[in-house]
């Protein structure tokens, strides 16, 4: 081992924190917030004290700093999301090699479907 090599630490900070990324459904995508219900700027605005590093963070115009978006353009993504589902499904279905050969094909099916829809909703048990 080299002498001259240091050992550096680095904090790594998911930007969506413990619950994952949010949904395609649901989340802001419409703004640069990216879910996130915050935009990054080096413009400082009025009334935010001086940061160390030149970045502040402002709430976004689109979701209002919540993140999501609202319930009409949820119903109208879902033609989108499900047929990107499906797609999905199609390329890695039951009948793909990527599952157990020991499952039988409704459990393929099954775990194919809850990959492509369910965890997007959030339901990750």
């Amino acid at each position: 081992m080299n002498d001259d090599a240091r050992l550096e630490e680095i904090d790594f900070v998911d930007r969506y924190g413990p619950a994952g990324p949010p949904s395609l459904l649901r989340g802001c995508h419409h703004g640069d917030c990216e879910a996130t219900g915050f935009v990054p700027t080096h413009t400082r605005p009025l009334n935010v004290p001086i940061e160390s590093d030149g970045w502040y963070f402002v709430r976004c115009a689109d979701c209002h700093g919540t993140g999501r978006c609202s319930w009409r353009t949820t119903c109208a993504r879902i033609p989108r999301w499900f047929w990107r589902g499906v797609k999905w499904c199609w390329t890695h279905g039951p009948s793909s090699d990527m599952h157990r050969p020991e499952w039988s094909y409704w459990r393929r099916a099954r775990l194919t479907a809850k990959v492509a829809f369910l965890y997007d909703l959030g339901m990750r048990q």
